[in-house]
């Protein structure tokens, strides 16, 4: 297992991928987590290794920033073996927020994570020029499998950092033609009430 500390990146989307297809576990924990907060998923999972925005000091061996994993990548290769994963292998391990309580984790094989990612394309009725804004932190279930499901499809995905900024999300809207979006009931009611009634303006270009 590989502890990953959240970011609105591609970056991050890339060890998402990355450490899959390697046939490690991947871990995700929101970005600014605690340092205690992430020695204790660490400790839970039996982690191998962490990969945190910012460089600290935990009780593994193996600690990395994501600077360092990308910068370190790029001139490496690795031949991958076709029988390194299958199915019901297990490739992730996603955590709760805690704010009701101790964070509860739930294990995902691959062939868990296909299946959310056929059902977001096909529920979704994705057309194959599909361009989603996703506003949710990507290392929540949701923002993961609306990016899975968009790239299962062969589509695009814009990262959108906060919700807060309304000057970003209208620049993304306009600069990259947004067919969709990706948004939970409590960001829309906020978009809605800073934004008045810009998010109309789009009513021709959002398919969902």
């Amino acid at each position: 297992k590989v502890v990953v500390e959240g970011d609105q990146t591609i970056e991050f989307l890339a060890f998402d991928l990355a450490l899959q297809l390697i046939g490690c576990i991947f871990v995700p924990v929101e970005h600014n987590c605690a340092k205690d907060k992430i020695q204790s998923f660490i400790d839970t999972t039996e982690a191998k290794a962490v990969i945190v925005v910012k460089k600290e000091e935990y009780s593994i061996n193996n600690i990395y920033t994501h600077e360092e994993v990308f910068t370190n990548s790029k001139n490496n290769t690795i031949e991958l073996k076709q029988d390194i994963i299958s199915d019901n292998d297990i490739c992730q391990m996603l955590f709760t927020t805690g704010t009701t309580g101790k964070e509860k984790g739930i294990v995902l094989t691959y062939k868990n994570v296909s299946a959310t990612a056929e059902s977001v394309m096909c529920g979704m009725k994705m057309e194959k020029d599909n361009i989603e804004l996703v506003t949710s932190p990507l290392n929540h279930a949701h923002g993961l499998r609306r990016y899975y499901g968009n790239m299962y499809n062969g589509s695009t995905v814009i990262i959108q950092r906060s919700i807060m900024d309304i000057k970003s999300f209208f620049d993304n809207m306009e600069k990259y033609k947004v067919t969709a979006i990706a948004i939970v009931p409590a960001a829309l009611t906020t978009l809605l009430k800073l934004s008045k009634n810009k998010l109309s303006e789009y009513s021709n270009q959002i398919r969902y």
